[in-house]
């Protein structure tokens, strides 16, 4: 894959993590703007194909993410940073790295889970939701498919 679009990809990833951590927010800005700039860069280098392999990344990432979110397992700013990410990267990779976030964010959700009632039966019990930001999830996932579809073996 080009060097430009995983840079594109590299400062989407950076910023809405951060955002995330710091703020719990994936700004609209930042989803919108790489979105379009996905879309712009896909034509420049490849003209129509390029425009179209843009959109079926951001409408195929988009959509599995909405179905995520209508389960309640994701927020919105989540659903659009994957839209972006399949704008810039294309449905493969997209769905590379929401299935490696998906099982890294299952075991976040299972460590916390299992210290928690550790540390407190009565807490265990309460029923309090697990709460994180998915950042902390698809930061490494996008990183093991950067290593997966990138580094030589």
């Amino acid at each position: 894959m080009h060097a430009l679009v995983w840079g594109c990809m590299v400062l989407l990833v950076a910023i809405a993590f951060y955002t995330d951590h710091t703020r719990m927010i994936i700004p609209n800005k930042l989803t919108v703007s790489m979105t379009l700039i996905g879309m712009v860069l896909h034509a420049i280098m490849d003209g129509w194909q390029g425009l179209l392999h843009a959109v079926i990344g951001m409408i195929g990432s988009l959509a599995m993410m909405l179905a995520i979110y209508l389960c309640r397992g994701v927020e919105a700013g989540d659903v659009k940073l994957f839209a972006a990410l399949g704008a810039i990267g294309g449905l493969t990779l997209s769905m590379t790295v929401l299935v490696y976030s998906l099982v890294i964010a299952a075991a976040i959700g299972i460590i916390v889970l299992a210290i928690r009632k550790l540390r407190s039966r009565s807490e265990a019990k309460s029923g309090q939701g697990l709460q994180f930001p998915f950042m902390y999830a698809v930061l490494p996932g996008f990183i093991l498919t950067w290593v997966a579809l990138e580094v030589p073996l």
